[in-house]
C-alpha cells in the first residue's frame, strides 16, 4: 500500500493495531506516525515499533492519508474539533466504543 497511516492516540490497542500493519507486510513502518501527549512513552514506543513519532494531532493529520483514533471515547470530540479541516478528505476511523462519524 502506498498511504501513510497516522494514529492520533498510541495506547495499547493503537501499538496493537500499527505492529499488524508492519507483519502483514502490506505497510513498512515508515509510513505510520503517531501522536500521544506522553512524549516520553511515545518516543520509546516509536523505537520499539518504528513509526515516526509526532508532536501533535495536527502533525499526524498532515502527515496521513488515513488516520485512527485511538483515544478514549469522552477525549475524541475535543482531540478532533481543533484539526476537522485537516482531516478533510482524507479516511478517518475511530477504535473508541460508541463514537459515530
Amino acid at each position: 500500500m502506498n498511504k501513510t497511516i497516522g494514529f492520533i492516540g498510541m495506547g495499547n490497542m493503537a501499538q496493537a493495531i500499527a505492529q499488524g500493519f508492519i507483519a502483514s507486510g502490506q505497510i513498512s513502518a515508515s509510513q505510520l506516525y503517531a501522536y500521544a501527549p506522553n512524549q516520553d512513552k511515545l518516543k520509546n514506543n516509536a523505537a520499539r515499533i518504528g513509526f515516526t513519532p509526532c508532536a501533535n494531532a495536527m502533525d499526524v493529520a498532515a502527515a496521513s492519508d488515513i488516520v485512527v483514533v485511538a483515544v478514549k471515547p469522552y477525549l475524541v470530540k475535543e482531540v478532533l474539533s481543533p484539526i476537522a479541516d485537516a482531516l478533510k478528505g482524507k479516511i478517518v476511523f475511530s477504535v473508541a466504543a460508541g463514537m459515530d462519524f
